[in-house]
């Protein structure tokens, strides 16, 4: 019996670490992602390139894209884990 509820409140928490890291990601994406303006056709993109030219960065750091944003969240939900199951 004990294992069970053991069980479930492990359950309930990884699910929230995972809706956390959801909303994480939201945040960096929204506050530190690098969106870029096509020079050619004006077009908000994430890629550095589009149609077949070079776009002028309108928000973000540059050098954080998608892939970074979830490395970064990814970290820090891992580093709140840590935390949680340490406590």
């Amino acid at each position: 019996c004990i294992y069970l509820k053991l069980s479930i409140f492990y359950i309930f928490l990884i699910a929230g670490l995972i809706f956390l890291q959801t909303i994480i990601d939201s945040i960096l994406g929204s506050l530190l992602q690098a969106k870029f303006k096509c020079t050619k056709c004006q077009e908000i993109t994430e890629k550095t390139e589009h149609c077949d030219n070079k776009t002028e960065i309108i928000e973000g750091i540059h050098w954080v894209n998608n892939n970074m944003v979830n490395i970064m969240s990814s970290a820090i939900t891992t580093i709140i884990a840590v935390a949680i199951f340490l406590v």
